[in-house]
């Protein structure tokens, strides 16, 4: 600007002494298209110098976020859930349920005094008397078992049920552990009619053992550890319900020395900062500190992850109604327009060491990925934990490394710690050929047949909703059909079963419809991460 303002001055000094050289053709020249002339020279120069500048910066960018999706670990569990909720206990139970299940309670009133709609689980067998209650009622001189205790021990029982096959498996691998009895020979010593029985009994019993030893390939190999892990609300009687679970497991015929029971105490309201009586507070807590480390185990460890809650109680509605900090809730309903239910669920995760051993009929396995973005923090570099509007921009950039991780690897993730073949020219994916391996960013899924769920809670969450939608537009885009359901609708005020409700139905349509799609996922939205959830596609030849 500064050279074309001299230029003006110039050219004006120029003519005002020769004017009668000036003429119109003259001005419009000398000051209107030479001046044009020269801004649009500027302006082409700076803007090609910017886009040379855009495109170098663009490509470490590129470069950087090509590395990001690359480098997030994958880890492979396996994984037998079952989980009981008014609409069913299965997938195509659960979600094909179309009728009203709330009924009007009869001890459970609102602000005027009316009954209370409540949503429960219709049918379920109210149990026995508690196992130990005699003795534990003397130690610590409780009268009776709360009405939420026991109802809760009606959940726990019903999953127990549901996983009675499993159970028994179990007992039996670890039966096979028993060391046999160290009996003398005795045989020389009793009646020669009884010498040839004795004998005969112990070959049986040792031709026994063997044939345990080949079922569950016990030789050499240590005996697996089984942890359960109980997650409870704060106002159940924890230590009562352990030892019950505790009298279920040795009824099933586990040894007391194969497992432990850990209580966990949840907070009833899904606050991401709420604290609970356990260093276990959320889901991601136990993935990080269990699962993790029991898909990298190399020896065989299994573990029972039971969640168990019920709302239909004075003393879960007296919290939710005198609760008054939502602020920091991603997802949290109003709540006097909350309808009590109840829900229980089991998951088994075992590892590749304990499917050795064990032997489980079904070898299908799954993988999950857990999705972190570094830009999650302030600009000092702290990690910004109670911006509600920071925790739906990072969904939406963990949905975005969650589509590169999907579509780059033809939703065939591989498990960090296993190395990928590199003996053929080519593999096979899902019947899928992939000729450039190095290259699949471009990889079709004409008319592929996918369902994406997540554990979204739609009436409370619709810019999740919206940002899951536009998420799916890139594989609509490629050319698939997609099939969406969003599951955290159930038991929306408890954070555990929130997430794994999810994860369960998910293993039930795995293990039920498999024929329905050819490529399934779940995402589940936790504090500052994702998780991603698929089937272990294993590349067939």
């Amino acid at each position: 600007m500064m050279l074309l303002a001299v230029y003006l001055i110039l050219a004006w000094m120029y003519f005002k002494d020769n004017a009668e050289q000036l003429n119109s053709s003259g001005l419009l020249l000398w000051f209107m298209v030479i001046p044009l002339l020269f801004i649009g020279a500027i302006v082409a120069t700076k803007w090609w110098q910017k886009r040379i500048d855009h495109k170098e910066s663009d490509e470490p960018k590129a470069a950087h976020e090509k590395t990001s999706v690359q480098t997030h670990d994958t880890y492979k569990l396996f994984i037998h859930s079952s989980v009981s909720l008014p609409e069913g206990s299965s997938w195509s139970e659960v979600i094909n349920n179309q009728e009203d299940l709330t009924s009007l309670s009869d001890t459970l009133t609102d602000f005027d005094g009316l009954p209370l709609l409540t949503k429960p689980i219709a049918g379920l067998t109210e149990p026995e008397p508690l196992p130990y209650y005699d003795t534990y009622n003397e130690e610590t001189t409780d009268t009776d078992i709360s009405p939420l205790t026991l109802r809760l021990y009606a959940l726990l029982d019903e999953q127990l049920s549901l996983n009675a096959g499993l159970l028994s498996r179990l007992a039996q691998y670890f039966a096979a552990y028993q060391p046999p009895a160290n009996e003398p020979n005795s045989a020389v010593h009793i009646h020669p009619e009884w010498q040839q029985r004795y004998l005969i009994s112990a070959d049986f019993s040792a031709h026994e053992s063997d044939a345990d030893n080949t079922l569950f390939n016990t030789t050499n190999i240590a005996p697996a550890k089984l942890s359960i892990y109980l997650v409870l609300p704060a106002s159940a009687d924890a230590t009562l319900l352990s030892m019950a679970i505790e009298e279920q497991m040795l009824a099933h015929g586990i040894p007391k020395a194969r497992f432990f029971i850990t209580p966990v105490t949840t907070d009833i309201t899904d606050e991401p900062d709420a604290i609970a009586s356990t260093t276990l507070q959320t889901p991601i807590d136990f993935i990080n500190a269990h699962l993790l480390l029991l898909s990298q185990s190399t020896d065989p460890e299994i573990c029972l992850l039971l969640i168990a809650d019920s709302q239909i109680n004075e003393a879960w509605l007296e919290e939710q109604l005198t609760a008054t900090d939502f602020s920091n809730a991603t997802d949290s309903a109003n709540p006097s327009s909350l309808v009590p239910t109840e829900a229980g669920a089991l998951l088994t995760f075992y590892n590749q060491a304990a499917q050795d051993v064990l032997n489980i009929d079904s070898s299908t396995a799954f993988l999950f990925t857990k999705v972190n973005e570094s830009n999650d923090t302030t600009k000092n570099g702290t990690a910004n934990t109670n911006s509600f509007i920071t925790q739906r921009l990072s969904y939406s950039r963990h949905l975005n490394i969650v589509r590169d991780l999907l579509v780059d690897h033809s939703f065939s993730l591989t498990p960090t710690n296993i190395a990928e073949s590199k003996t053929t020219d080519f593999s096979i994916i899902n019947n899928k050929k992939i000729t450039d391996k190095d290259n699949k960013t471009n990889v079709l899924f004409y008319e592929s047949n996918i369902t994406a769920i997540s554990d979204i809670n739609p009436e409370v969450q619709p810019y999740d909703t919206s940002v899951f939608s536009n998420f799916t537009e890139a594989f609509i885009e490629h050319g698939a059909l997609i099939n969406t359901y969003h599951l955290g609708s159930y038991m929306t005020a408890n954070v555990w079963l929130k997430s794994f409700i999810s994860l369960s139905l998910f293993v039930s349509l795995v293990y039920d419809d498999q024929q329905e799609s050819e490529e399934i996922f779940l995402i589940t939205q936790h504090q500052h991460s994702c998780l991603l959830w698929t089937v272990d596609a294993k590349p067939t030849i």
